[in-house]
């Protein structure tokens, strides 16, 4: 696969070219290798506890050394991170009738993405844990992304219904 395979040019069309940079050059360059860091806050309850530990989630810190590693899979792309302290997050993601598909241990995500003023938005349209619906009032998945420089800012949050916080972090890809 070439880096005109990647998953997010193919959905995002158009919008693609409207994205800051650094968010162009990490998402449509294929198989590669970023640096940064992340602070990581799971929620507290014992729910939130089991779920991030059953979809391989890390553990909370501050400013903990962060790497990605994109590789092309057909029909989509592997996302590993590696959080400091933390055993790897290992997402299959691919498109679908023009979505982003994230396969996450147990649990597959269906999101819609969109631009608005160089900033990609990610929003959770479907939830599905070992196969089972999750009703869509009972999940928030959201994700901003941005870029500046040679710098990738990422913001991710998970809520859920009877759990509140589930995961949230944030942090800077260094984006050559």
């Amino acid at each position: 696969m070439t880096s005109q395979d990647a998953v997010l040019p193919r959905i995002l069309g158009i919008a693609f070219g409207r994205l800051d940079a650094p968010v162009q050059r990490l998402h449509g360059a294929g198989a590669a290798r970023y640096r940064g860091s992340a602070s990581v806050e799971q929620g507290e309850s014992w729910l939130s506890s089991l779920a991030c530990r059953v979809a391989g989630l890390p553990r909370s810190g501050r400013e903990l050394p962060l790497e990605l590693s994109v590789e092309m899979a057909a029909p989509g792309e592997i996302w590993t991170r590696y959080f400091s302290g933390s055993a790897p997050m290992v997402s299959r993601v691919s498109e679908h009738d023009g979505r982003l598909i994230e396969q996450l241990g147990p649990a597959r995500l269906v999101f819609e993405l969109s631009e608005a003023q160089g900033v990609l938005h990610w929003r959770g349209m479907s939830l599905r844990v070992f196969g089972m619906p999750v009703p869509r009032w009972a999940f928030d998945f959201r994700a901003r992304v941005s870029g500046g420089q040679t710098h990738y800012r990422f913001s991710i949050c998970a809520r859920m219904a009877l759990v509140g916080l589930l995961i949230r972090y944030e942090g800077v890809l260094h984006v050559p």
